[in-house]
């Protein structure tokens, strides 16, 4: 072999450093930006086997997509760092109350519920799947991001619940805007129409949380197109990603802060934001029966 001169040795030296470089700074630039490290969140697997909640075009009930696609979400952010309380996972905790109980006794920093949308019974149609009569409505379709103004910190879930209809839009998905319709069980205020989110003040686990709190509908599912995307993996991905890069966005924005769940408690007389402990910690059962009053049992 020929010796090749210095100076060339030296170019190839050089090409190879600069061409790993790019390389490198591709691969950087294609990882999940969102860095959710210490971020602790409480994710809500909507309804339950008790209470299936909507059902699909189908006839599948809605608690199993939002087990499938609460699943999904917890994988992503899990990969971006966050720690992940999965709140009724198996559909055995009907109770909506123990739910937010349990966000507060593990400290979590927000609180997502994760849900699948119907519409207004008046525009259903039939049609037979496997010989049995079910319902669809194929003209409705999107997400939607709900949160309460009676939440003790109101204005901080509004800003959170905008990021993050913001970060679905950016993904690609589209708003569902038919709850705004003027029709009995509908008629919710629009908090952002742009992102697809609304006011509904009544919403149990968005509004007797101590966290900063919204429910994520992720999509129609009495669309039957809708119904078999959402079930896809590839959709789940797509949406879990774009909550990942809300809760970054959130916390670059100051919206959530990483701890802030280690700090609250409920206040005297349920009134007022969530403050940080002045005495000794309750015992875990029932924090925010101290909070919130629960409605006996007849």
């Amino acid at each position: 072999m020929t010796p090749q001169p210095f100076f060339f040795r030296a170019g190839l030296v050089l090409l190879n450093v600069l061409i790993i470089a790019v390389a490198e700074n591709a691969t950087a630039q294609n990882r999940d930006p969102a860095s959710l490290q210490g971020l602790r969140v409480a994710l809500d697997v909507g309804h339950s086997l008790q209470n299936q909640g909507a059902g699909s075009a189908r006839g599948i009930g809605e608690f199993h997509f939002n087990q499938a696609t609460a699943r999904v979400v917890r994988e992503v952010l899990t990969s971006a760092g966050a720690h992940v309380l999965m709140i009724n996972e198996d559909g055995d905790l009907p109770d909506l109350l123990r739910r937010t109980d349990l966000a507060l006794e593990e400290k979590c920093d927000v609180f997502l519920s994760i849900h699948h949308d119907s519409c207004h019974q008046k525009y259903k149609q039939k049609w037979l799947v496997d010989g049995a009569p079910q319902e669809y409505a194929d003209q409705f379709s999107g997400f939607g991001v709900f949160c309460s103004q009676k939440h003790p910190l109101a204005q901080v879930s509004r800003q959170y619940a905008t990021i993050l209809g913001q970060a679905m839009l950016a993904a690609g998905f589209h708003p569902a805007l038919h709850h705004h319709e003027a029709i009995e069980g509908e008629n919710r205020p629009f908090i952002d129409e742009a992102a697809g989110v609304y006011e509904y003040s009544d919403l149990i686990v968005v509004k007797r949380t101590a966290m900063p709190a919204a429910l994520l509908e992720c999509g129609v599912i009495v669309n039957r197109d809708e119904e078999l995307l959402v079930k896809t993996r590839a959709y789940q991905e797509q949406l879990a990603k774009a909550v990942a890069q809300a809760f970054a966005e959130c916390l670059r924005q100051g919206v959530l802060k990483l701890g802030t769940g280690a700090h609250l408690s409920p206040t005297p007389g349920g009134s007022g934001a969530p403050v940080a402990p002045t005495t000794a910690p309750e015992d875990k059962k029932g924090l925010l029966r101290r909070l919130f009053d629960r409605p006996k049992k007849t």
